[in-house]
Order: structure tokens, then C-alpha cells, then sequence
């Protein structure tokens, strides 16, 4: 499993467990205008609000907000099981501002994508990985910009990196993530109780 993917279950692990008493309170409930609440009675810890107006849908609360855009009713949008899909989602945010943020330099990813590339190479130059080892990451590579200098100014035996400034060490935050496990997971749970509702009506009869 990749870095990328691993820590993406990593989140949806943590939104389960932080969403575990959560209650669905509906605000407002007119057509395809919604305000939705969910929250664990008596507290505000980690919770969220889905608001849905024609061809848009807010989230906000306690893990930051976001406004998305694409069908007439967006929770059809983020309707069912699948997987979360952040890539394609966050192309729905509704501004180039709104998109600043949601990724984010990551260690793992550096050094993942750093020990793959030199893989190709080990064979052609007898101590790469060591030298790499030395050079690159027993320093300290918090810092992005830090980080593809250490790539820019290696040397070994020839190797040199090269367009490190043109590679892509970023991922989705853990903050946006969230909200996508959160939206969709809200969307879920607003539409079992709406199909419940009939049923339950019926019953009583």
C-alpha cells in the first residue's frame, strides 16, 4: 500500500472513531435547500454541518469548510459506498481559492517517491542508496522547499537528480480528507433515515 493510500485509510480509521456517537439533527428541509447537523449529544467535538443549496453544497464545523459545485442536488452527487475520490472532488470546489490548501508537503511522499526513483538506478551506480541514505534523508526534509535542494545539490558517482522541482511530494490534508469521509458518510446517513421514514409511517398505520 502506498504511502498516499495508507494514509488515507488512516483518516477514514480516525473519522470513524471521532463520529462514532454522532447524531443527525435536520435544521432545514425544503426541497433541495438542507441544513444538516451532526454531532455527538452535548458536545461540539468534531462536528459538521452539510448545507445544500440548487448545485451546491457547504461543509463546516469543527475540521474546516468547503463549498462544492456540479449537480442540481450535490447530495445525489456524493451519494453511495464507494470509495472517497478526493482527486475528482476536489476539481468540484467552486474557486482556484477555495482548492489553496487542501494539499500539503508529506514527508512519507518525499521519501517514498525518492527510494522509487532510485531504484532504476542501483545497478548502474554501486552505492546510490547509501548515498542517498547520507545525503538526503538523514537530514532533515520537513521542509519542502529544504527538501528538493537536498535532491538539487546531490551528487554520487555521476548521479545527479534531475527536474526534482517538477516533482510532486503533496497530498490531499488530513483536514480535506475528513470532510470528504464526513460528506459522504453525512449523505449516507441523511438518505437511510428518508427511505426509513415512509416505511416507518406505514408500520404505525
Amino acid at each position: 500500500m502506498s504511502v498516499r493510500d495508507n494514509f488515507e485509510k488512516r483518516v477514514g480509521e480516525q473519522f470513524r472513531e471521532a463520529t462514532k456517537d454522532h447524531v443527525m439533527t435536520v435544521l432545514r428541509e425544503d426541497g433541495l435547500y438542507r441544513h444538516v447537523r451532526f454531532a455527538k449529544p452535548g458536545t461540539g467535538f468534531y462536528h459538521f454541518d452539510l448545507i445544500t443549496w440548487p448545485g451546491y453544497l457547504a461543509i463546516s464545523g469543527d475540521m474546516d469548510g468547503h463549498i462544492f459545485r456540479r449537480l442540481e442536488d450535490m447530495f445525489q452527487f456524493f451519494a453511495g459506498d464507494r470509495q472517497i475520490n478526493p482527486v475528482y472532488w476536489s476539481e468540484k470546489l467552486c474557486t482556484d481559492r477555495g482548492r489553496r490548501g487542501v494539499k500539503e508537503y508529506d514527508e512519507e511522499i518525499f521519501h517514498e517517491t525518492v527510494a522509487d526513483h532510485i531504484k532504476d538506478y542501483e545497478d548502474e551506480f554501486p552505492g546510490l542508496a547509501a548515498a542517498v541514505q547520507e545525503q538526503v534523508f538523514d537530514e532533515d526534509y520537513g521542509d519542502e522547499d529544504y527538501a528538493r535542494q537536498l535532491l538539487q545539490d546531490f551528487k554520487h558517482e555521476g548521479f545527479e537528480f534531475t527536474d526534482v522541482w517538477e516533482w510532486d511530494f503533496t497530498y490531499y490534508s488530513h483536514h480535506f480528507l475528513w470532510c470528504c469521509y464526513a460528506i459522504q458518510w453525512g449523505v449516507k446517513t441523511y438518505r437511510e433515515a428518508e427511505s426509513a421514514a415512509p416505511k416507518a409511517v406505514a408500520d404505525a398505520a
